[in-house]
């Protein structure tokens, strides 16, 4: 489905974002999690990146300083079919 969540932010590193259920319990008592994970300004605020799941491989990555530890910064996140993400 499509969507997409707004939210102003003042952080100096390291914000992320859970997008969809926490876990989900298979058979066994397996748990895993099922969301998509979004690090903003990671890495001392160096980059940027999307996981299929939290601490995942970076599957999508932006280079560059997001956040700002003084004042607040909007932040728009959409997706479309939860195969492409936008952040803005």
């Amino acid at each position: 489905s499509n969507g997409m969540v707004t939210f102003d932010l003042k952080a100096s590193t390291d914000a992320h974002v859970a997008l969809g259920p926490s876990s989900v319990t298979y058979g066994g008592g397996r748990s895993i999690d099922d969301h998509y994970e979004i690090v903003l300004g990671g890495w001392g605020n160096t980059q940027s990146v999307v996981r299929y799941e939290s601490g995942g491989l970076n599957e999508m990555k932006h280079l560059g300083n997001v956040l700002n530890s003084i004042k607040f910064r909007k932040f728009r996140i959409s997706w479309q079919y939860i195969t492409s993400f936008t952040l803005s």
